[in-house]
């Protein structure tokens, strides 16, 4: 990327010799287009004998006075930017039209009731409902929006008792990852008072078979009563109508986070240990009253195992398997350690996730990074795949631990979704529920085309739009990619993506390198010293549209969340001519210190390598966004966006990246920061939030892109 460094003194020398004899270029004046100025002090790192200067690391430090006015500052400049801008309203209005659909989630079900959540279009929150089967009238269990005004309190996750009569929920305030978990009765739910769990995450509840207690995972009290993020966190059990101060830690002995996971029809314990996103182990605990007799399951030549269900006396986990693509093995809960066999054998697709109900396992594969579902028997054998409405997306996969049937909700780009019931013991699927699609969205395509990036790979890319089908169009183009963590980009409904369609332009999804849409091999390939590959596979996604003439360099923009705005940025400085506008939501930036943050970051290590470390320090500085600014460069029209109460991915990220680009900028193309308050990590927030905040991002994009906005249609 940026730090060739023998190179850079060699063009210093030639241009040092140019400038003694020729008239020196007139200084750019300071600050030119008025950005809000910030009294910062430098600090200098030594990284293996490399001295890395930090201009910006005050602002790590959000409570300070001097951050507190200069994000006012950056507020009141944003705002003043983008009220210029034309056509917001329409764009906000349309969204808002598109959002107005009723969805709901797969249901889950426990001892005969039905458990989903369910919005109604324009809620803010979804609310979470509960109904006896087929034939009961649903009743709500907890309404959040009853709760806070403001909308911005979420159910985060719910978990059922065996028995059917006890629920309990998290709720998260503004956005939050850390959430408190609340006990009501299912028959006569009561609103929440004080919650019977703190200090937790994204544990799951594992209730007891008698559904008197519940065990979970939180992070150690600190000194001051709080909880310790940057820790461990550790397995307690829950007695119902016990005080939380009560709880009896579980399964001291191991070191790093640990989870457990209840068995049905047996008072047994899996318990997790995880190192990393991608490393784990898992032990059996078949005597609660004995813990220090925990066995072992090592699975070989495999570092990281999910566990699927129980079949029988089997245990189900997915593997990756040794061309990454996933697969699934037994073992005998008796015996753990020495009967493990293969049931379900590595697939040319990919294993995105499976279920058992029954005697039979759902298996959910990625085929060119579309769904298909596959049943099998107990032995492995195929009983039948289901076929599936066109080519799109499971986005949910339900079944209950002891129960006969499973749901599944499919989504394609422009539909909605429907909702599928699949009963074990007739093999039969029926439709459940469907979702009607807003008017006005049925005219768009999309179609699937590869291209060949930097080292020779084939990868796939989305396009949405109208008449993509026919010979490509040059029209204003959304540029969208991840590439991290092994999360697949697939078919999905969006109203923000359908919005920008209206605009006349249209979406391009690449499946770069860093996903999981071709297996674990996929994912490695992207991760670590693959970032490079990865931010060069975006590279590639930007030339092929631009090459086939599905747009033009005035017309193409990215959009990236969290590492894929991390990757857009890397690209962004590195080829700052390929975007004319770059949107930046909630990203990463800071690669040398992202760890610093809190212990959620810091597991992030296996995803990017840690500075501390002096071949993955030469890795991350070649790509950090951060350190490959340069100054005196004509950046795209740039939106770096982050939420306030982001507790996973460190504010002061975006806070830098803007900074610095502000003060490289040698254009009039803006550079803006967008903070919004009382919001999370893009998770959980309230409906007019989203629309607020997408409607901000394409407004901009389609000034600066000059789009014509013509009654949402196409200009054509």
């Amino acid at each position: 990327m940026k730090h060739t460094r023998f190179a850079s003194l060699l063009i210093f020398a030639l241009v040092s010799a140019c400038s003694s004899q020729n008239e020196k270029p007139a200084a750019k004046p300071e600050n030119p287009y008025g950005y809000p100025t910030l009294a910062s002090k430098s600090v200098t790192d030594n990284y293996h004998g490399e001295e890395v200067t930090d201009d910006f690391r005050s602002l790590e430090d959000e409570q300070h006075s001097e951050v507190i006015k200069w994000l006012a500052a950056e507020d009141r400049y944003t705002e003043q930017r983008l009220g210029q801008l034309s056509s917001a309203e329409f764009i906000r209005q349309r969204l808002t039209e598109l959002s107005n659909y009723e969805r709901t989630s797969a249901p889950t079900e426990v001892a005969g009731h039905w458990f989903y959540l369910q919005n109604d279009g324009l809620q803010d929150q979804s609310v979470l409902y509960v109904r006896q089967s087929d034939s009961g009238a649903p009743h709500i269990v907890v309404d959040p929006n009853q709760l806070d005004p403001s909308g911005t309190t979420s159910i985060h996750d719910y978990s059922v008792s065996p028995d059917g009569m006890t629920i309990a929920y998290s709720l998260s305030q503004q956005g939050s990852d850390w959430v408190d978990w609340y006990i009501t009765p299912v028959a006569e739910p009561k609103p929440p008072e004080q919650p019977v769990i703190s200090g937790v995450k994204f544990t799951p509840l594992a209730w007891t078979m008698d559904s008197k207690g519940f065990y979970y995972s939180r992070y150690p009290q600190s000194s001051d009563g709080g909880y310790d993020g940057q820790a461990p966190v550790q397995t307690y059990f829950h007695k119902l109508g016990s005080a939380q101060t009560q709880d009896k830690r579980i399964a001291t002995g191991i070191e790093n986070d640990s989870y457990i996971y209840t068995l049905p029809d047996t008072s047994a314990l899996l318990i997790k240990e995880t190192s990393g996103f991608d490393k784990n182990r898992w032990y059996l605990l078949a005597d609660v009253k004995q813990p220090s007799e925990l066995i072992a399951i090592n699975f070989p030549d495999n570092e990281f195992a999910s566990f699927i269900g129980r079949s029988g006396q089997s245990l189900i986990f997915q593997l990756r398997g040794k061309q990454g693509r996933g697969l699934l093995a037994a073992l005998d809960i008796q015996q753990p350690r020495h009967s493990q066999k293969i049931v379900v054998e590595e697939q040319q697709q990919t294993l995105a996730d499976a279920v058992v109900i029954d005697d039979q396992i759902i298996a959910h594969y990625l085929d060119n990074a579309q769904s298909r579902l596959v049943i099998f028997n107990q032995e492995g054998h195929v009983l039948r795949e289901l076929a599936l409405p066109g080519q799109g997306h499971i986005s949910e996969l339900t079944a209950d631990k002891v129960g006969r049937e499973a749901f599944f909700k499919f989504e394609q780009f422009t539909q909605p979704g429907s909702i599928y019931r699949y009963q074990a013991e007739q093999q039969r699927t029926t439709l459940w529920r469907s979702f009607k699609q807003p008017a006005g969205v049925d005219s768009y395509q999309a179609k699937q085309v590869t291209y060949t990036s930097s080292d020779g790979q084939r990868v796939p890319m989305f396009i949405v739009g109208k008449d993509v089908a026919s010979a490509p169009t040059a029209r204003p183009t959304l540029l969208i990619a991840y590439g991290g963590f092994g999360i697949s980009m697939l078919p999905t409904y969006n109203p923000a993506w359908l919005t920008w369609l209206e605009l006349g332009g249209q979406v391009a999804i690449a499946n770069v390198r860093g996903g999981g849409e071709f297996g674990e091999q996929w994912h490695d390939a992207g991760r670590l010293a693959g970032k490079l590959q990865a931010i060069r596979d975006i590279k590639g996604a930007a030339q092929y549209l631009l090459n086939n003439q599905y747009t033009t360099r005035d017309q193409i923009a990215f959009y990236g969340r969290s590492n894929g705005a991390m990757l857009g940025a890397a690209v962004m400085v590195d080829s700052p001519e390929l975007f004319n506008v770059a949107l930046l939501d909630n990203g990463l930036f800071d690669m040398l210190r992202y760890q610093t943050a809190n212990a959620n970051a810091k597991a992030w290590a296996t995803e990017y390598g840690l500075s501390s470390d002096a071949s993955q320090f030469n890795t991350l500085y070649n790509y950090s966004p951060l350190h490959n600014i340069e100054k005196a460069s004509c950046y795209p029209a740039t939106i770096v966006s982050t939420s306030q109460n982001n507790t996973r991915v460190a504010p002061w990220h975006s806070y830098k990246l803007a900074a610095a680009l502000q003060r490289a900028q040698n254009c009039d193309k803006p550079i803006l920061l967008l903070t919004q308050p009382s919001a999370g990590h893009l998770n959980d927030r309230p409906t007019w939030m989203t629309i607020e905040h997408v409607s901000k991002l394409w407004t901009f994009a389609a000034n600066k892109l000059n789009m014509t906005v013509t009654q949402g249609k196409d200009s054509e």
